[in-house]
């Protein structure tokens, strides 16, 4: 998650954005109220600066159809302005994996 975040951080000081998302609700006995200041709190702690999108449940099958996420989380995906998947890396990545995705999208614009 820190090299996410900090090449999400630096892409967000080049006009780009890192969204976040989150099946934190799908937990049993989850709520609102709960999840949201705990997700909230620990990416402050990890220095996010970006949007994190707190999936309900019945949403997450349809994101990841939408987004074909294969293997479920945690996967990246860089996407463009129009929402056209540009590149992606599947599994847990380290900075290099994310500079790529970054790359993939500069190459686009």
């Amino acid at each position: 998650m820190h090299d996410l975040v900090q090449v999400g951080n630096e892409f967000a000081k080049n006009g780009g954005r890192l969204l976040l998302l989150s099946y934190d609700l799908q937990l049993p006995n989850a709520t609102a109220d709960v999840v949201i200041p705990k997700i909230t709190a620990f990416l402050e702690r990890r220095g996010f600066h970006g949007d994190c999108l707190v999936l309900q449940p019945t949403a997450i099958a349809k994101v990841e159809d939408l987004l074909a996420l294969e293997g479920g989380i945690p996967s990246t995906i860089a996407l463009d302005a129009r929402g056209k998947v540009i590149a992606r890396h599947s599994d847990a990545g380290e900075r290099a994996d994310f500079e790529a995705l970054v790359a993939a999208l500069r190459g686009k614009k």
